[in-house]
């Protein structure tokens, strides 16, 4: 997308004639590219100014250290088989099949193996989500139940086994499995999880959560013969996220966007 630091003009036109909101999008890239530059800044000063070894030796450190941190949870957690299930109920074209995610956990020791087996097959729209999206909703959502207080790295996966099946509605596959929404079977995923270790957690458990934002699109023609597209309207419909012992709930907010469509990139 990048060469040199300067947008790649083929790449972004490309981008640009098969979306719908583009002038949203290129913020987005530009946002990416940035921290991508910074990130490589930060990191060549620090190699300059430590020395490669140390600079990878921090980063082993961290990941053992979460991994650790993770082990020593899943090692407090009960062993048993805990399964939770989850529901999208339409895939936007119509109400006649609902969508399911179905995870089981199999805790042995200080090893946990999360199995998507038996999750509906994948959306005809882009509801869905990819396997990446439940491997990573797996990871945060362990996390945040489990060992909310040490850092999140790749370290956090070591001992959690993923099986997902090809195909289903978290683990969707070209050319008929498109992926864009994927952020709603996260939700799911992350919810399986809740009811799945409700009742080992205990006092530690989290109450449930509204589910997905309730946002409306729209679209328009103004005076002067723009369009005019608003792709997340939302206000007080949105609801809680799910209580814990610390406390209730505290409840969504969302702005509007309305936002113009972006002319082919030139």
């Amino acid at each position: 997308m990048y060469d040199g630091g300067k947008p790649v003009r083929e790449t972004f036109s490309m981008i640009f004639d098969n979306v719908r909101f583009g002038q949203m999008l290129l913020p987005d890239f530009a946002t990416i590219q940035g921290c991508c530059v910074l990130g490589e800044q930060l990191l060549q000063e620090s190699i300059e100014r430590y020395g490669a070894p140390a600079f990878l030796g921090t980063l082993r450190y961290s990941c053992d250290a979460t991994a650790e941190s993770m082990r020593t949870a899943f090692a407090s957690l009960p062993d048993g088989d805990y399964e939770g299930t989850g529901s999208l109920d339409a895939d936007g074209i119509d109400a006649e099949e609902e969508y399911f995610v179905h995870l089981s956990l199999r805790k042995r020791g200080a090893k946990l193996e999360a199995d998507f087996s038996g999750s509906s097959r994948q959306a005809r729209t882009s509801l869905n989500g990819g396997a990446l999206d439940a491997k990573t909703a797996v990871g945060v959502g362990l996390k945040m139940l489990l060992d909310p207080y040490s850092e999140f790295t790749s370290g956090s996966f070591r001992d959690i086994d993923i099986v997902i099946p090809p195909g289903t509605v978290a683990s969707a596959l070209p050319p008929d499995g498109p992926i864009f929404m994927y952020w709603e079977v996260a939700s799911v995923i992350m919810s399986c999880l809740v009811r799945a270790l409700a009742e080992a957690l205990g006092e530690r458990a989290l109450g449930g959560d509204t589910g997905s934002n309730n946002l409306h699109n729209a679209y328009g023609v103004r005076p002067d013969g723009t369009q005019w597209a608003c792709s997340a309207l939302a206000g007080g419909e949105t609801g809680p996220w799910g209580a814990s012992r610390a406390g209730d709930s505290h409840w969504t907010v969302h702005g509007a966007a309305d936002i113009g469509v972006a002319p082919r990139f030139s």
